[in-house]
């Protein structure tokens, strides 16, 4: 028996206003298009980035869009990450800070909010 988990699903208002950030924040590379839909990869994990439109179920935007994604983003300069985050519309909600484990967390919001634990292990 085979189980993957797939894929990371970011919902957002506007497809077009969010590639840009994806592809240079996250180095987003899209395979799939269609109207209100991106597939692609970040790194190694495969990334769907789904629009709220007209054919979503109630309350889709609500669940999806503006909320917390239970996914860690591991970076090797968490400073020079968050930076781009910035550049590209992005914010930083928590600044990074050492953890007690093994190495630094911060947590980004995209430009619909959609948050994002990011983590740089101690050299």
């Amino acid at each position: 028996m085979s189980i993957q988990l797939w894929p990371i699903i970011i919902g957002v208002h506007s497809i077009e206003r969010f590639r840009l950030f994806y592809e240079k924040v996250f180095g987003f590379i899209a395979k799939e298009e269609s109207p209100h839909y991106l597939a692609g990869h970040i790194w190694e994990a495969f990334v769907e980035i789904e629009e709220d439109s007209p054919h979503r179920l109630p309350y889709w935007a609500e669940g999806n869009i503006g909320t917390y994604k239970n996914s860690e983003f591991l970076v090797d300069d968490i400073e020079g990450f968050i930076l781009k985050v910035t550049e590209y519309g992005g914010s930083i909600l928590t600044p990074p800070r050492a953890m007690p484990w093994w190495g630094s967390n911060a947590e980004i919001g995209d430009i619909d909010n959609n948050i994002f634990l990011i983590s740089q292990k101690s050299l």
